[in-house]
């Protein structure tokens, strides 16, 4: 006999506790906002803007030989490349200088284009639909977030208090140590995020509240010495290496992968194909091997009804997870998937 599909209502009692992290991934950022669904930003950025910035021919042509679809890639490498040059005394032939920097211009506009379409205005969202958020995730220990979107953000400052959670940032700045290992809840932006950003060997965050942070965005990604810190695709290779290459998302990924308390996966984090169970590996195999290492002492999984064949999705992570004690339970019927914060 099959494993029946269960209510959040009916094993609540058992992970809503400071012992249990929270694993949450896109389909809570679709339940909030539709068009989330459509947020591969290399193919939003790729479409023609009118009157704004797409990505150029010659753009894409950078992206297929770099072999990446991750912004922040292609505009790390531009910006080494010009330094490489400027060393080697490109100053004598500039044009050489002025098509990288052209490049470099574009791909950034088109990457702040492509967000903008994307990301729900924050002034489009109610006050309850940020209260109901912020009441649900404190009631965890740990929250492993794997959007790169501003909601998590925004829902934990929304009502100005900014008690109940450390997110390891001393003012703006990364601290790995700024934090006080005490009940409140601790968040990981495990795949980074748009109020995340680098400048030099430094992880920085947009302390700006609101609306404006989309607006600094803007600013910041216009100044070559800043970078964005958010995953904008790419292979689970590519995502392990872009972790690997910046300390605050190794820092928050080692987390995820010590975590041997209870563990609750919400919003399919892992991207999941219905299609294509089989070949997860091209999805997000590194969070699935950080998940599946430490071997929680309890793990309860969301399954997305509207994906297909139930019992299949529920007999594949049986099989990755190698064990059979898991409780499944109807991704909607928790209230950060629920269609009540649906906007």
């Amino acid at each position: 006999m099959s494993k029946q599909l269960v209510s959040w209502e009916e094993i609540r009692e058992e992970f809503e506790d400071k012992k249990t992290s929270l694993l949450l991934g896109k389909g809570f950022s679709c339940a909030v906002w539709n068009r989330f669904k459509d947020s591969s930003l290399y193919e939003v950025a790729s479409l023609p803007n009118n009157g704004g910035t797409s990505l150029s021919e010659e753009d894409i042509q950078i992206f297929d030989k770099l072999d990446t679809k991750n912004f922040e890639k292609v505009l790390a490498t531009l910006s080494t490349t010009k330094e490489v040059n400027e060393i080697l005394g490109a100053q004598a032939h500039p044009e050489i200088l002025q098509t990288i920097n052209d490049r470099y211009q574009n791909i950034q506009g088109s990457l702040i284009q492509a967000v903008e379409r994307v990301h729900i205005p924050w002034r489009e969202i109610p006050l309850e639909v940020f209260t109901t958020i912020k009441k649900e995730i404190l009631k965890y220990q740990n929250l492993f977030y794997t959007s790169y979107d501003l909601l998590i953000y925004w829902s934990l400052t929304s009502d100005g208090y900014f008690e109940g959670f450390r997110d390891y940032f001393s003012g703006n700045e990364f601290q790995e140590k700024s934090a006080i290992e005490d009940k409140r809840l601790r968040v990981f932006y495990i795949h980074g995020g748009l109020h995340l950003y680098s400048q030099g060997e430094k992880i920085l965050k947009i302390t700006n509240k609101g609306e404006n942070i989309l607006e600094q965005c803007k600013q910041l990604w216009s100044d070559p010495n800043f970078r964005p810190l958010f995953m904008a695709e790419g292979t689970w290779r590519d995502k392990l290496k872009f972790i690997r290459n910046s300390d605050y998302l190794f820092f928050a990924y080692n987390r995820l992968k010590q975590n041997t308390d209870k563990l609750v996966v919400l919003g399919n984090p892992l991207n999941l194909d219905k299609n294509m169970l089989d070949k997860n590996p091209d999805f997000n195999q590194h969070l699935l091997d950080a998940i599946v290492e430490p071997s929680p002492q309890r793990v309860a999984i969301s399954i997305t009804v509207d994906d297909g064949d139930v019992d299949q999705q529920m007999k594949y992570w049986e099989g990755v997870m190698k064990r059979d004690d898991i409780p499944f339970f109807d991704e909607k019927s928790h209230p950060l998937c629920s269609p009540d914060i649906r906007i």
